[in-house]
C-alpha cells in the first residue's frame, strides 16, 4: 500500500468514525478553467463546517501549485 492509500484510508476511517458521509457533484468545464461541486452531507448540521474545510483544502492544494486563491464565502 502506498503513502497516498495509506492516507487515503486513514481520513476514510476517520470520517466513518465521525459519523460523516455524503455526496459531491462536481461540473467541470476544463477550456473554460470553471469548476462547481455541490456537496450534500450526512449529517447536514454539519455541511457549513465540512464545506468551509473542503474550500480551504482546494485553496491549500492551489496554493501548492503556485497559484494564488481567493476564497468568497456566502454566508
Amino acid at each position: 500500500m502506498t503513502n497516498q492509500q495509506q492516507l487515503f484510508s486513514q481520513f476514510t476511517q476517520q470520517a466513518t468514525q465521525a459519523g460523516i458521509s455524503g455526496e459531491a457533484v462536481i461540473d467541470s468545464h476544463p477550456r473554460d478553467g470553471f469548476i462547481r461541486m455541490k456537496l450534500r452531507w450526512n449529517p447536514p448540521e454539519k455541511g457549513e463546517e465540512l464545506t468551509r474545510g473542503v474550500a480551504d483544502v482546494l485553496a491549500t492544494v492551489l496554493g501548492m501549485m503556485n497559484v494564488s486563491v481567493k476564497i468568497r464565502q456566502n454566508e
